[in-house]
């Protein structure tokens, strides 16, 4: 699936819950391994934290891409 820069979406991670999301830059979902995206919203892992803006790993193994 192609994502546009800016498109903005549900992520589904496994290990940091869901939240929305904002592509940095265009990518295909089917040849990147890891998602370029960054959080809309404050992410609380069991380590770290992530502010709206913030860079977010999104591996694609460990998360689902939703649109509204």
């Amino acid at each position: 699936m192609l994502i546009k820069k800016d498109q903005e979406f549900m992520v589904k991670h496994r290990r940091k819950g869901t939240f929305r999301a904002k592509a940095i830059r265009d990518f295909d979902t089917e040849k990147e391994e890891f998602y370029p995206v960054v959080t809309c919203e404050y992410v609380g892992g069991c380590v770290n934290d992530w502010i709206p803006g913030e860079q977010i790993p999104c591996r694609k193994c460990l998360c689902e891409l939703v649109f509204d």
